[in-house]
């Protein structure tokens, strides 16, 4: 079965039913750095957040998004069985047509210096950034015909109608430190006009929504036990936010949320190295940043992410077993478990030179 390599956030792959020597060679050649790439580990000292469990975000689902429709153009299921995260994906809770072109960047393209360049320079000239996680992979001089990479960039800043004010530090779940808060201490029309109770059950039950100046909701919610995101987004929007229950900010409430700035970079190993049903897909490498400020004025989200795919075995018109680099040679007794005779040939000095 022929297998592609899929690296994060563009992909994109062409077969051939034959390969000149040149070609050859790149593919040999691109096919050692992607090995080099999988073996690369995340390094994050803590703990790191897991998707669907803990966060969700916009540029990873769109990639996978685009790694079913173009390429393998059916629901993803990996022969060996899927983990957790790629059935999530699977279901496709966001697509590219709930948001504004102008909030995002992806692409399909070979895996090479070229397509490195063309991706720096666009989301340079869209969004004004520099990426974090393009040098975390390898780029091949030459398109091989095989290797692309999927690639994605989401970037949006939403403001608050009005700017909350700055609140006294506090302590977080009983945290020893004391944090950084904004909100409303005493009541004021404009800042109320910003704040849209979804529901008020006791002091360790509620949620309201933050509104903003572009239409986005910000929405808080308070939970004591831990779940799925999406499990408490589900019962959220289903028991509340589809009916549209709110309730009114009145001049005797409060509001006070803790500043939060989340930066993390993290590398899906789950995702590489396994074979998709009815396909000529594998997954090599897939990493996601993600980069989140919430403060009095609004919130800030930036959030890339990429994967590389190639060439896992496909087809090649002829094999040629020409031992023109090092190799070792045996010889044993037929079926015997042990060889009589070893020899490594690691240079010409074992070799008859041909004479003039």
């Amino acid at each position: 079965m022929k297998k592609l390599l899929l690296i994060v956030a563009t992909i994109g792959i062409v077969f051939v039913s034959g390969c000149t020597k040149e070609q050859q060679d790149i593919i040999n050649t691109n096919n050692e750095i992607i090995k080099q790439q999988q073996t690369v580990e995340n390094n994050q000292a803590q703990k790191p957040y897991k998707p669907f469990e803990d966060f969700y975000t916009p540029a990873f689902q769109l990639i996978w998004n685009d790694f079913t429709d173009k390429l393998v153009k059916h629901k993803i299921e990996f022969v060996d069985g899927n983990p957790p995260f790629a059935d999530n994906l699977n279901q496709r809770r966001l697509s590219e047509n709930m948001l504004s072109e102008k909030d995002y960047y992806k692409t399909i393209a070979p895996q090479t210096v070229e397509t490195k360049k063309k991706i720096e320079k666009t989301i340079k000239e869209k969004f004004n950034e520099k990426s974090k996680i393009l040098d975390s992979v390898r780029w091949f001089k030459k398109d091989d015909g095989f290797t692309k990479i999927l690639y994605c960039m989401f970037k949006k800043n939403i403001y608050f109608e009005q700017e909350f004010e700055n609140l006294f530090a506090n302590r977080f779940n009983y945290s020893e430190k004391c944090y950084k808060y904004f909100g409303i201490k005493k009541y004021d029309a404009k800042l109320a006009k910003s704040v849209t109770p979804v529901y008020y059950n006791n002091f360790n039950d509620y949620a309201v929504i933050l509104n903003t100046k572009s239409g986005d909701e910000i929405i808080l919610q308070r939970i004591d036990d831990d779940k799925p995101v999406f499990d408490y987004w589900d019962k959220l929007y289903n028991e509340y936010l589809k009916n549209g229950t709110k309730i009114a900010f009145t001049s005797e409430d409060k509001l006070a949320v803790p500043e939060i700035k989340y930066s993390q970079m993290l590398q899906y190993n789950e995702l590489s190295g396994h074979e998709i049903k009815n396909s000529e897909y594998v997954i090599s490498k897939a990493i996601e940043a993600i980069d989140f400020k919430l403060n009095a004025k609004g919130a800030e989200l930036r959030n890339e992410a990429l994967a590389g795919v190639g060439a896992g075995s496909r087809y090649i018109p002829h094999k040629e077993y020409a031992f023109y680099k090092p190799f070792i040679l045996f010889i044993r007794s037929k079926n015997a478990e042990v060889p009589y005779f070893a020899l490594k040939i690691k240079d010409e000095r074992y070799l008859v030179e041909k004479k003039q």
